[in-house]
């Protein structure tokens, strides 16, 4: 399992740091980061991987 921090996600996302906030509060698909203390959050890569595809196949049937 690969595991990304926000700087990193924010990368892979190619989005600031507010605005990946912005997703991360507002889309309920966006998945829930891990906490491996209390002040470092991670995210799992394939599960970023899968929200993205979920979200371009959303885009594609529009």
């Amino acid at each position: 399992m690969n595991l990304l921090r926000i700087n990193q996600l924010c990368k892979k996302l190619s989005v600031s740091r507010p605005t990946l906030y912005r997703i991360m509060n507002s889309d309920q698909s966006f998945p829930k980061p891990i906490a491996l203390t209390p002040s470092i959050n991670v995210f799992n890569e394939m599960e970023i991987d899968n929200w993205i595809e979920l979200k371009s196949t959303r885009k594609n049937e529009n």
